[in-house]
């Protein structure tokens, strides 16, 4: 399965969301707020709620891995439905900035979208 190429993005696992066309793209563009290292986002993220009026879930990350500017984050989303991602910021972008890309994709995200 090709990805698809994409600035910004949350990009579900395929047994997940399996259709590339309807994977989200969302604009997450430094804010000038603490930049943090991989390690301190990590432990920022992980075990963070996070709530929209489709229900509440807890993030749960496995890894992130930096190239260039871009920053990897794989992660699950543990609540009512479960989700596991890859999501891509910039390395710049801090961890408010992954909360509001997460919280936008958790209220656009359908039932139906998920097998």
């Amino acid at each position: 399965m090709a990805a698809k190429p994409a600035t910004h993005g949350i990009f579900p696992d395929p047994h997940v969301w399996p259709s590339p066309s309807e994977w989200g793209t969302f604009s997450s563009p430094a804010t000038g707020g603490e930049q943090l290292d991989a390690d301190h986002l990590f432990d920022t993220l992980d075990g963070r709620g996070i709530t929209t009026p489709q229900g509440a879930w807890f993030v749960e990350i496995q890894s992130i891995y930096d190239e260039g500017l871009d920053r990897w984050i794989q992660l699950t989303l543990t609540g009512h439905p479960t989700y596991t991602l890859t999501f891509k910021l910039h390395v710049g972008d801090d961890a408010s900035e992954a909360v509001r890309a997460l919280s936008m994709w958790l209220t656009s995200v359908q039932p139906q979208d998920v097998m």
